[in-house]
């Protein structure tokens, strides 16, 4: 963007300070971050070039609003370079910095949390760096926390032990809505009258600050990147202990932390572009990893000499909105994509991007027809990010939303943003159930999709527990994808070019693979009913902790919030999803599947007595004996964390053939390693 007249510089100044105050105060601004970057840079050139006084644009650069709660340690803005690796290796090169560290750089509000005697009691924004605002009054809201910290340090490195019992304790980070928490704040808003959020950045902002007011709570999420209080060095070695303390990290988020030297940060910040964590990113940090350097290089007068910040470009480009199509998932959701007159976006054709929901595009404005903004921001899956209302003549026509689904006839449930077919699964039933049968859950050899459409259209199958009182004479009545050829028997049987049925021989074999599929373990059973806002993880921690399905369903909202990496908002998703389930689940009972673990798989055996008690064991290659899903099963029946990338805090890496820079990693840092086979040997 250029400004080129004083008029036009003081609309922009108008329009950046009312989104600032707005950011500052309730996060209603609908300025997404890269917007609003745009529009001060152009100011900022604009007053540079004129000889403008323009003290506007320091106020906004620092904050609205600064408070009165001083920094122990300023938290001060970073130097950035924007999509130029040249930029970023010259910064490098001249800092003399030989070990760095790797971070998203995460797109929401910074913070500091202060534990006092291992609790913690006080959070302060970044404010103007020096002093920030004290908004402790939203700690509540923050579902990803430890409510506790003390104990001897769980680094594995040999150099914290320190007991922190009475250690003060500053946890530095940023503030952010997971996209699950930004979806699940707007329904909420939307069910108390409030006006939801345009953008995540904004959201959490809002949410922090009126978290004094609102009489309802919207949690959000905690990212950690920086410390003060513990002695360990060097920084990735401080960000493996907060980790063990139970806080999440910005280094973590992506699985990848370091140290790297310089020519293995340019590939990372190349690699993380096509990234997608589930919180929003605008680029990479990267920073001196030893104290050493920190110390050496020192700081300026607004930003450290030791970090530098790596943006991505904001990718955007226009087109013309020539389409809305609507489809159903699993669950019922209705989902709409728009199809744009092709145009070339960070050297691929789109043809497609994403639209988040009907309420979406209403509170946009999109038409057919319209000059649309396409936008790519670190992210592989392009999305409309608004109209261009100026270029408007007249032909551009409502979207029509469907007033019942598409694949069913039915009507929708539009009481939240997101809109979904009142008959739920069982509007998508092809879709829900061959979820179920795949192999990263029930694992039902032989039901292909394609079968399970048929097993559908021909009615032997309505939903998954009609799979477990099938007989093998049902399923071999089944048409396959096989026709009868044009022979002289089939002729004479007047069948040719008619679906040839599956057989009894397969028939048997699927019938015994669903016997099997009973015992599958309780896991598996809840990643097969495609709860939302679960996986296979987090199934597999849903089985741990309760046991038994019976135990899951009698859960409360409070009680599942308990349990690792849910919080408030999953829970009551969940909770309401148990509820809608409810016929399924009892008809697959009533058939024979096994809703419960044996106790010695349960979170209420003596963690001491397991043999992978107390280890983080990550898992890499290609397994042959199990696959990598159920090698982590393994790992967290025997009483371990399956771990998703190797740090000084693994215990253990089981590598396969491929398993790549994970394996090169676990050398470097003197992690044990294993085959599947030692591995089984061992602990099996």
């Amino acid at each position: 963007m250029n400004i080129t007249s004083r008029t036009e510089f003081d609309a922009t100044i108008t329009q950046i300070v009312e989104a600032s105050t707005a950011y500052y105060t309730d996060g209603t601004s609908n300025l997404s971050d890269a917007q609003f970057d745009s529009l001060y840079d152009a100011a900022s050139a604009y007053a540079e070039q004129q000889g403008i006084d323009a003290p506007e644009l320091a106020k906004v650069a620092s904050g609205s609003v600064s408070g009165d709660v001083a920094h122990s340690v300023p938290m001060l803005s970073l130097e950035k370079v924007t999509e130029d690796t040249a930029a970023l290796t010259t910064w490098m090169t001249k800092s003399g910095i030989e070990q760095f560290s790797v971070e998203p750089k995460l797109d929401g509000l910074a913070v500091v949390i202060r534990y006092r005697n291992g609790k913690p009691v006080q959070m302060v924004t970044r404010g103007d760096g020096s002093h920030g605002e004290d908004v402790t009054y939203a700690l509540e809201s923050i579902d990803n926390i430890p409510a506790f910290v003390g104990g001897p340090s769980h680094h594995k490195g040999g150099i914290s032990t320190r007991d922190i019992r009475g250690f003060d304790l500053e946890v530095r980070g940023e503030a952010v809505f997971t996209h699950d928490q930004f979806e699940g704040a707007n329904v909420l808003r939307e069910q108390h009258g409030d006006p939801v959020f345009a953008n995540a950045r904004n959201g959490v902002a809002g949410t922090l600050r009126g978290a004094k007011s609102r009489d309802y709570l919207i949690p959000f999420s905690f990212y950690a990147y920086d410390q003060i209080g513990l002695d360990t060095a060097p920084h990735t070695d401080s960000m493996d202990d907060l980790e063990a303390f139970g806080f999440a990290t910005a280094a973590g988020l992506l699985g990848r932390r370091g140290p790297h030297d310089m020519g293995q940060v340019v590939t990372e910040v190349q690699a993380w572009a096509g990234a997608e964590p589930n919180v929003d990113t605008d680029g990479i940090v990267v920073k001196a990893d030893r104290t050493s350097d920190r110390v050496r290089l020192g700081i300026g007068s607004r930003t450290p000499r030791w970090a530098i910040a790596y943006k991505y470009a904001t990718q955007q480009v226009t087109s013309t909105l020539l389409e809305v199509e609507w489809t159903i998932g699993r669950t019922g959701r209705l989902t709409p994509r728009a199809r744009i007159e092709p145009v070339e976006l960070t050297g691929s054709t789109v043809t497609y991007a994403s639209l988040h929901n009907p309420d979406d595009i209403s509170r946009k404005g999109f038409m057919l027809g319209d000059t649309v903004i396409v936008k790519k921001a670190g992210e592989i899956i392009p999305r409309l990010e608004a109209p261009v209302v100026a270029h408007r003549d007249g032909s551009q026509t409502p979207i029509d939303v469907p007033a019942v689904c598409p694949n069913c006839g039915s009507n929708f449930d539009t009481t939240q943003a997101v809109w979904r077919c009142v008959r739920g699964r069982g509007c998508a039933a092809v879709e829900s159930v061959a979820y179920a049968v795949s192999r990263d859950a029930l694992d039902i050899d032989g039901l292909s999709t394609s079968l399970v459409k048929r097993m559908i259209d021909q009615g032997v199958v309505t939903d998954l527990a009609d799979l477990f009182t099938l007989t093998a004479a049902q399923v071999a009545a089944v048409s396959s994808d096989k026709v009868y050829g044009d022979t002289a028997q089939n002729r004479k049987a007047d069948r040719v070019g008619q679906s040839v049925p599956v057989g009894s021989t397969v028939a048997g074999n699927i019938v015994t693979q669903i016997e099997k599929a009973k015992t599958a373990g309780l896991a598996r059973v809840i990643t097969s009913l495609g709860v939302r806002g679960t996986g296979r993880s987090m199934s597999r921690r849903l089985a741990k902790h309760f046991g038994s399905m019976d135990a899951l369903r009698a859960a409360s909202v409070e009680e599942l919030a308990t349990v690792e990496k849910i919080g408030t908002i999953k829970a009551a998703m969940i909770v309401d999803e148990l509820a809608e389930l409810a016929s399924v689940i009892d008809r697959m009972s009533a058939a024979g599947v096994v809703m419960q673990d044996a106790p010695a798989s349960r979170a209420t055996t003596d963690a001491c007595s397991q043999p992978l008690a107390g280890m983080s064991v990550c898992v890499t290659g290609s397994m042959v004996l199990r696959t990598r899903s159920e090698m982590n099963e393994t790992v967290e029946s025997l009483g371990g964390r399956a771990a998703s990338s190797v740090s000084k805090s693994t215990s253990l890496l089981v590598a396969g053939p491929g398993a790549g820079s994970k394996l090169d990693k676990a050398a470097t840092l003197g992690v044990r390693v294993m085959t599947e086979d030692e591995f089984i040997a061992e602990y099996l």
